[in-house]
């Protein structure tokens, strides 16, 4: 469709959303100029980037971790496209394929960079901005994904371009019906989750700092707003101390099933882990659900044609070992003397096994990463 043509002219670029976030950018660092003009700021009449490098200390963990989330899945599409290479080839060299890569990963932090910009300004007009080209955002990945992309069906002008094999594959083995179409809905749903919920809290975060223009909100800073929510009963410090002096009772749990639980990892609700872990760790099950995801159905028809190989190799071995009687007539679907066992089930529990083992080793290591730092907070006495 023409709209395709319009979003996608260049892979490196998408024709909607770049614009508009560069635009949002500039419009930010003038809001970060004219701020600077106000008292108690040091850095007066210089132009500086909206939010400063290590922004994890200014923006809600959960967010954070949503838009990172987003960020793992564009960055997937990349490594994917380098992978199996259906990319149509436009003549350039090695490097500079690779540079545009690199470019491409730019471009995708310059499109989620206003989002967090926007929260870390944390005033009407930013919030407002944010709002609004996040909308833009999701509506323009709907359309895209639906009408311009699908990662297992090549139209006929990329086929062409690209010679792809994996097409015919899939064809063969998924048949052109809805098998495909299913899984490429059950992949598109977790980024479009994630979007969903970006374009739900930033209008919540709007209409708070509306509701909520106090004078003594704009004079205290971000770290004396740390400060008071501690000291509420339900914040996470509260709890950690009341626990650590015995005030709120521990419990174990009797179910054999839990203590196993909790053997790898158990929730505390008197600790917080950093943005910055958050972060890392939610794109890391994004990214091991779109791997999960491709190893199931990239492999399936290589899995299914190379037991067809081996089953036939196995016939062949068997009538030299064993020839047949001249005198029976044979059945094309006579059952083979020696079965070539199924591939496809054994990869399956492989790939659910080692899908377990991967999670329970990335929970241990989270436990550990909490015990380290709960140690260095209160000093190890052991």
């Amino acid at each position: 469709p023409s709209v395709c043509r319009i979003i996608d002219l260049r892979a490196e670029f998408n024709l909607f959303t770049f614009p508009a976030a560069c635009l949002l950018i500039v419009l930010f660092i003038i809001i970060t100029k004219r701020t600077s003009f106000q008292r108690n700021k040091y850095c007066k009449g210089y132009l500086g980037i909206p939010i400063p490098l290590d922004f994890f200390g200014h923006v809600k963990r959960t967010l954070a971790a949503v838009i990172f989330a987003v960020f793992a899945d564009e960055l997937l599409d990349i490594v994917t496209e380098l992978i199996a290479g259906n990319r149509p080839s436009s003549g350039r060299g090695v490097i500079v394929s690779y540079l545009f890569q690199i470019i491409r990963v730019f471009i995708i932090g310059f499109r989620r960079y206003p989002i967090l910009a926007a929260v870390y300004i944390d005033n009407c007009f930013s919030l407002a901005c944010a709002t609004l080209y996040v909308w833009l955002d999701f509506g323009v990945s709907i359309v895209y994904t639906g009408l311009c992309r699908n990662s297992f069906y090549l139209t006929e002008e990329e086929f062409n371009k690209t010679h792809s094999t994996n097409t015919e594959i899939n064809l063969t083995y998924y048949g052109t019906g809805s098998k495909l179409l299913f899984v490429q809905l059950l992949t598109d749903i977790p980024p479009y989750i994630c979007l969903a919920y970006i374009s739900v809290k930033l209008p919540m975060l709007l209409l708070k700092r509306i509701r909520h223009r106090h004078p003594t909100d704009r004079q205290l800073t971000r770290e004396q707003k740390d400060l008071l929510y501690s000291s509420l009963p339900h914040s996470a410090e509260s709890r950690y101390v009341k626990k650590l002096l015995g005030i709120i009772p521990i419990q174990p749990s009797k179910n054999r099933f839990n203590q196993i639980l909790r053997k790898i990892y158990a929730w505390r609700d008197d600790f917080r882990f950093s943005s910055r872990v958050v972060c890392v760790y939610a794109s890391a099950f994004l990214l091991l659900f779109f791997i999960t995801v491709n190893a199931y159905i990239q492999a399936l028809p290589k899995l299914d044609a190379a037991q067809k190989g081996f089953q036939e190799g196995a016939n062949f071995l068997a009538g030299v070992i064993l020839p047949k009687e001249p005198d029976v007539i044979y059945d094309e679907d006579t059952p083979s003397d020696f079965p070539v066992p199924n591939l496809t089930r054994s990869y399956i529990i492989g790939v659910i096994i080692a899908l377990i083992i991967i999670i329970v080793q990335i929970l241990v290591m989270l436990a550990s990463i909490r015990r380290n730092l709960i140690q260095a907070f209160r000093g190890n006495h052991s």
